[in-house]
């Protein structure tokens, strides 16, 4: 699958031994901190770190091709272009937001498994928002830089084209997919959560 590195493996005759085998996701116990970390929380950020991170090498990218570009029947380069300004002024905020956002709350969290304190099912929640939100932001970012970087942005030779792509990938992600806004949502009135992430993974 683009984006992602899956692939699919097919074994034929082979013996495994029990001690080899893992549980389910969230079917063991541990007493190491990272373990302790909720689960849902921890399958959900590691996502957002993919997608800021290739939301920063397409603001790069799109800053790069920014100073080299004479756009075609234009007398200004396109980094002097008023929609180049604006473009990678919204789109650096909004992955800087998202950065900070998603590191306040996973050191809260880690302060919090650190001295075993309860995680609420809000902050659970919160977290959740915060993930999918931050990688819906970095696509957004992506979009407004490749849409003001113009026909340079599809070719498969320029980055943007490879990192947009890649980028949504994430989007789609099962553990930070977009519908689990609004389960935490569900959540912050009062509502028992439905989706896998806050009411399977908790």
């Amino acid at each position: 699958m683009r984006g992602s590195g899956s692939h699919d493996v097919h074994v034929n005759d082979a013996f495994v031994p029990d001690n080899h085998i893992l549980p389910t996701i969230g079917a063991t116990r541990s007493e190491q901190p990272l373990m302790r970390f909720p689960t849902g929380a921890r399958l959900s950020y590691n996502k957002v770190a993919v997608s800021l991170g290739l939301a920063r090498a397409g603001l790069d990218a799109f800053v790069e091709l920014a100073e080299g570009k004479m756009p075609r029947f234009s007398s200004k380069s396109l980094r002097e272009r008023s929609s180049a300004h604006r473009a990678i002024a919204e789109a650096e905020v909004r992955v800087l937001a998202s950065r900070a956002l998603l590191m306040e709350l996973v050191e809260k969290f880690w302060q919090q498994v650190l001295n075993e304190e309860h995680i609420t099912p809000r902050e659970r929640a919160i977290f959740q928002i915060a993930c999918s939100d931050a990688v819906r932001g970095c696509v957004e970012a992506v979009d407004l830089v490749s849409d003001a970087a113009g026909t340079s942005a599809n070719f498969q030779s320029h980055p943007l084209e490879r990192i947009g792509r890649d980028v949504r990938v994430v989007r789609q992600h099962l553990t930070v997919a977009g519908l689990h806004i609004e389960d935490g949502g569900r959540v912050l009135l009062g509502l028992a959560p439905e989706g896998a992430m806050l009411a399977g993974l908790s």
